[in-house]
């Protein structure tokens, strides 16, 4: 599955703007990536990722994030927590770690994931019209 990143040339890594690894391709509008869309269905293809970073002023500083991370895996292995357990507790003590600021990234990543696909829907939508 392509994984395109919107605005970025690299893979963001969720609470942190990068994670140093390439993305397949970039593109910088919601018309382009309608355009990929559109012609990766074309071609039968099935699935697409476009990836944006979270935003600047919310996005976490990544030694702050290592640190939670760390810290937070470690108490779920010594508290034995795994399994489906094991993501809501990592992100509670992120939650606590980062004093509210990984809630206050992950709530707004999630807006604007879903405003870029309504607007590529819509571009979709009105091409086909």
């Amino acid at each position: 599955m392509p994984v395109i990143g919107f605005g970025t040339n690299e893979f963001p890594a969720f609470l942190v703007r990068s994670s140093r690894q390439p993305a397949c391709g970039r593109v910088d509008t919601p018309e382009e990536a309608a355009k990929i869309c559109q012609t990766h269905w074309d071609f039968s293809g099935a699935g697409l990722i476009f990836a944006q970073p979270v935003s600047a002023d919310l996005s976490l500083d990544p030694v702050e994030l290592e640190t939670a991370l760390a810290r937070a895996e470690k108490e779920a292995a010594e508290g034995g927590i795994f399994g489906p357990a094991l993501s809501p507790f990592l992100l509670a003590r992120l939650a606590e770690l980062t004093d509210g600021k990984s809630v206050k990234a992950n709530q707004a990543l999630v807006v604007e994931n879903a405003r870029l696909a309504a607007r590529i829907a819509s571009i979709i939508c009105t091409s086909l019209s």
